[in-house]
C-alpha cells in the first residue's frame, strides 16, 4: 500500500516535469469599437474658442437616461457662470465604470468638432466620476489644465 502511494506521488509530480515554460510577447493591433452617450452644453453664436468642462458622473446617474447625467453636476450652477464655457457629460453605462480610454476619444472629437481651447480643458468628477477624474488624469495629464475629484475612492 505504501509502495503505491509513492508511485502515485511520484508520477503526479513527473507530470509537472514533462510541462515546459513558455515566455512571450503578444503585439497584435486591435480595432476597439466605444460607444458612449452625452450631453453637450454649448453655447450658440460662440465666435471664438471657449474652456471645455469635462464631468463624469458618480454610480447613481450609470445608464440610459441622459437626464439624471446633469445631477449633481456644473450643469446646476451654469448661469453663474459669466463667460462663455461648454460643458461636457458623458454618461457610463449600467454596471459598468468609467471606460478612461472611452471617454479620452470623446474629449479629443468634441475638442476638434468645436471651438474648444486645447489649453483650457477642465477634468472634474464625483465619487465613481472622481475616481474615472484622477484615472483619466494620470493617463493623459497633458490634456487637462486643471483637475478636480470629489469623493473619490482610490487603491
Amino acid at each position: 500500500m505504501r509502495l503505491r502511494n509513492i508511485t502515485l506521488l511520484l508520477l503526479a509530480f513527473s507530470s509537472f516535469a514533462a510541462a515546459q515554460e513558455i515566455k512571450a510577447e503578444f503585439n497584435k493591433q486591435v480595432k476597439i469599437q466605444k460607444n458612449l452617450s452625452y450631453i453637450l452644453d454649448y453655447p450658440k453664436d460662440t465666435k471664438s474658442k471657449i474652456p471645455l468642462i469635462v464631468f463624469l458622473h458618480g454610480s447613481g446617474e450609470r445608464g440610459s437616461n441622459l437626464e439624471i447625467v446633469k445631477n449633481h453636476s456644473p450643469f446646476t450652477y451654469k448661469n453663474l457662470i459669466k463667460e462663455p464655457v461648454a460643458i461636457l457629460a458623458p454618461q457610463c453605462p449600467e454596471n459598468t465604470w468609467w471606460d478612461t480610454d472611452a471617454v479620452y476619444f470623446l474629449i479629443k472629437e468634441i475638442s476638434e468638432k468645436y471651438k474648444i481651447d486645447k489649453d483650457r480643458i477642465y477634468l472634474t468628477g464625483l465619487s465613481m466620476g472622481g475616481w474615472g477624474t484622477l484615472k483619466l488624469a494620470g493617463e493623459h495629464p497633458e490634456m487637462f489644465a486643471a483637475v478636480a475629484a470629489v469623493c473619490a475612492p482610490t487603491d
